[in-house]
């Protein structure tokens, strides 16, 4: 039984680890993915925004306004 808490206590060990090391990993990283996230989600916004919007057109052989 001892030697099932002894696994149990390395394993525990080994992922607590690999969350701190994440975290840390992550935190030092945050600029740079927040940025790399923000120009994405920008050029997104750009494209669709470019596909959606319609210039009017003038339809062809119209009348003098008279002026």
């Amino acid at each position: 039984m001892q030697k099932l808490f002894n696994v149990l206590t390395v394993v525990n060990f080994v992922a607590m680890g690999a969350a701190v090391g994440s975290g840390i990993y992550l935190y030092s990283q945050k600029d740079v993915l927040l940025e790399a996230a923000m120009s994405t989600a920008v050029e997104s916004a750009k494209q669709s925004a470019i596909e959606e919007v319609e210039l009017p057109s003038v339809p062809v052989g119209t009348p003098p306004l008279g002026f």
